[in-house]
């Protein structure tokens, strides 16, 4: 909606002023079906999913297992290759998923009415869930990033390990895989077992093969300080980077605290969970990161190769057995570019506001060697 204003010679710049000032914080923003993000990218946006519907539908293709948003749009993700997909829970679990827009949720996030609803989990979900893009091409992808909100609830159960009782596997982040779906995992990110950061594991296949890490090579000195209890009842924004997706790879992945109404983790800073283009010794953290058999070596950095051409950036927020509280999700977007020259998504500009097309500034890396 346009706004004008006809100014009276008799009108002081200073009234003008309060009533432009009252315009902006009284009317919410636009609710846009592609985010603006994906517009400014052009070419490399390869889709936006925003999120922001009331509707959840399964796609046509997609069997009993796809998700679908109705929010209108022309970038739609296509997870495994399926049009207007952009990711899968099994049919069991379809119920255990909602379109929300309870308060509490939704206000931790933005004042300004965008988005009015996200995806969530009903509490205590449990099962599988990915969310992504994966129809990227077989060929090597020279740089690509997927950006997404990701809210955990203040009853929200970790859980690490494969056994059976309590809440196993509920730390999950986000994977880059061979080909999506729950199959031909690689570069899995995870909160870790000592409740404090994030760890990779899952590189079956590739060359050389890393026995490591208990704490994510590459981090920024906040990571490993944030606790399970920290992160509950806050949005975090995450970006997830990959290079040579036929190897050899690279990877980063990004993180915000973005919560309103609280004070922000490390001030609302961008911080690095990992980066993989920095050696890590094998001592356990803080001396390194704490590998089994390996640390984070040199080859690692420059040469480490999937045994095929990864083909998806997923979130990944699977949960099993008894858990208490739920994770939701907001505006996702997908870009890649040919040349690998540091580009970044950046925050969604209907979330955070600011300049559009303007990323965030990520700070210094410890190296522990």
């Amino acid at each position: 909606m346009t706004i004008r204003f006809h100014i009276f010679p008799r009108c002081s710049l200073s009234i003008l002023a309060a009533v432009l000032m009252a315009a902006v914080l009284s009317s919410p923003l636009t609710s846009h079906a592609q985010e603006q993000r994906c517009t400014d990218l052009g070419a490399n946006c390869i889709c936006s999913e925003p999120m922001n519907t009331s509707s959840l539908t399964v796609p046509p293709g997609s069997a009993d297992f796809g998700i679908g948003f109705a929010d209108g749009g022309t970038r739609k993700c296509k997870y495994l290759g399926i049009p207007n997909t952009v990711g899968e829970i099994p049919a069991s679990s379809r119920s255990q998923y909602f379109m929300s827009n309870t308060a509490s949720t939704i206000n931790a996030l933005t004042n300004t009415g965008n988005p009015a609803f996200v995806f969530s989990g009903r509490e205590g979900n449990t099962g599988a869930l990915i969310l992504g893009h994966s129809d990227l091409p077989s060929s090597n992808q020279t740089r690509v990033a997927m950006r997404w909100y990701r809210y955990y609830s203040p009853n929200f159960e970790f859980g690490v390990g494969g056994g059976s009782g309590g809440c196993q596997n509920s730390g999950k982040e986000a994977v880059w895989q061979m080909w999506g779906g729950p199959t031909n995992l690689g570069g899995m990110v995870t909160t870790t077992g000592s409740q404090q950061g994030w760890a990779i594991y899952s590189f079956a296949g590739f060359s050389p093969l890393p026995d490591c890490c208990d704490v994510a090579p590459g981090f920024s000195v906040f990571a490993p300080t944030v606790s399970w209890a920290g992160k509950r009842g806050r949005w975090f924004r995450y970006e997830y980077v990959v290079t040579n997706t036929a190897g050899p790879v690279q990877f980063q992945l990004y993180a915000a605290d973005v919560t309103r109404g609280v004070t922000r983790l490390n001030n609302g800073i961008e911080f690095v969970i990992t980066d993989s283009r920095i050696t890590c010794g094998i001592a356990p953290y803080p001396a390194g990161c704490g590998g089994t058999t390996t640390g984070w070596t040199s080859a690692m950095v420059s040469s480490l190769t999937p045994p095929a051409p990864i083909r998806a950036i997923n979130i990944d927020g699977f949960r099993r057995d008894s858990c208490t509280g739920f994770a939701a999700y907001s505006y996702l977007v997908a870009a890649s570019w040919s040349t690998n020259a540091g580009q970044r998504i950046g925050a969604a500009v209907e979330i955070e506001g600011g300049p559009q097309g303007v990323g965030p500034t990520s700070p210094g890396l410890l190296t522990v060697r």
